[in-house]
């Protein structure tokens, strides 16, 4: 079931001890697809493991933000698409995967956090048959890319490529911690003329928060989690600079928000916020596709591909 809203107006250094990376051991293999973020038998272990570390807040702060940084890796389905064209790009020495699909003008193309380019290919297949070429990329750490971690900074890195090498684009479109590196990107001067963002958060002090929400840390220990994703991600402002909601509203771009009244992982405020944040923006609910179902929809696709073609969007 689908819905259509439219056109209405003090931290210290963290350290790095080796007990840290136990949590990152931990959480096993590749996840199967269709389950949750974390199995139960291992959010209760993850869980109780932090109860203890919070006793050492320092420990407790550091492993929850490489565990922040460090999506697990699953299983990749086969690429079925023709057309394909591939390259690399290093960033801080993790060589990440480029893609071109189709021909036409080109879309910037960002998946979400534990996710991949092969996971989105029925939106890129719709896309090639809409007649655009899409640009789009594995994040380090996701897919075919390599390294264990990683983080907006170097996702971004990997978009200002593609954007010198293939920009400006006719649209930005992007799926969850994707769309956060994406509009980060338009701040930074990538040029597109439309957004398309499915379940996107409405910040990333939202994404830190939930985070240390979904650990249960607590206090002293939550302040000094956030100041180690903050370390990360500087000379970025946490709080300034990656304000989705804010830059998309300063923004005056075209948009198109597609998210899920019952998405747990960014709940559906999230969209509600950027409506109230740029009152132009068309928003499609949908319902029972879940957080990740949204970007594999055929109708929220087809609502993709007609709002990049400048059509009204429904669904």
């Amino acid at each position: 079931m689908t819905t259509r809203l439219s056109n209405s107006p003090g931290v210290g250094l963290c350290p790095r001890p080796d007990a840290a990376d136990l949590l990152l051991e931990a959480r096993g293999g590749p996840a199967s697809p269709g389950t949750g973020y974390f199995s139960a038998p291992m959010l209760t272990a993850l869980r109780f493991g932090f109860r203890t570390l919070q006793l050492c807040p320092p420990l407790a702060a550091h492993a929850g933000a490489r565990l922040f940084f460090a999506p697990r890796k699953k299983r990749q389905p086969p690429f079925t698409l023709p057309s394909m064209e591939v390259s690399r790009f290093e960033v801080n020495g993790k060589r990440v995967p480029l893609y071109r699909f189709g021909q036409g003008k080109p879309v910037l193309l960002v998946h979400g956090w534990e996710s991949s380019v092969a996971r989105i290919q029925g939106l890129i297949g719709a896309l090639m048959e809409g007649g655009y070429q899409v640009v789009t990329f594995d994040m380090p750490a996701h897919g075919q890319s390599t390294a264990r971690d990683t983080d907006l900074i170097e996702v971004n890195a990997v978009i200002q490529h593609l954007y010198r090498q293939h920009g400006p684009f006719e649209a930005g479109i992007a799926h969850s911690f994707g769309g956060t590196c994406l509009v980060n990107a338009v701040r930074e001067r990538v040029e597109v003329k439309r957004l398309v963002l499915f379940a996107v958060p409405s910040s990333a002090s939202m994404m830190i928060d939930a985070f240390a929400g979904f650990l249960r840390l607590r206090g002293a220990v939550r302040d000094r989690f956030r100041g180690c994703v903050a370390n990360r991600l500087e000379p970025l402002d946490v709080a300034e600079d990656l304000d989705t909601r804010r830059t998309i509203g300063s923004s005056g771009l075209p948009a198109l928000i597609i998210h899920d009244v019952n998405d747990l992982l960014v709940p559906f405020a999230n969209a509600i916020e950027f409506k109230q944040a740029h009152g132009s923006t068309t928003l499609i609910a949908t319902s029972g596709l879940s957080h990740t179902g949204v970007i594999r929809d055929k109708a929220a696709i087809r609502a993709c591909v007609d709002f990049v073609q400048g059509k009204s969007p429904l669904v």
